[in-house]
């Protein structure tokens, strides 16, 4: 196999390849094409599944603001709010 490993040598330069001699031990070296594709078109089709569920995402919640953050004491900040009950850290 040519297949280049990760010394940098082929199958062919050494030994020989690990996918070849697992493929061979299964009986399913006759296959190593088909299972190529369908490792291929899996991720592509997982990549693309990602990319769509990510843009549905996006257009469901895209009129909803986010919740407002809470500050370092877990508390959530109210709009004019200026007294450290309220808000400590702004008056640290």
């Amino acid at each position: 196999m040519q297949l280049v490993l990760l010394g940098g040598k082929t199958g062919a330069e050494v030994d020989g390849h690990d996918w070849e001699y697992l493929l061979t031990e299964l009986g399913w070296l006759r296959f190593d094409r088909t299972l190529g594709l369908g490792a291929h078109r899996l991720g592509l089709t997982m990549m693309a599944g990602a990319l769509i569920w990510g843009a549905i995402y996006l257009a469901r919640n895209r009129e909803q603001p986010p919740e407002p953050a809470a500050d370092w004491y877990g508390m959530k900040r109210h709009a004019g709010a200026r007294s450290p009950a309220c808000c400590p850290c702004l008056f640290l």
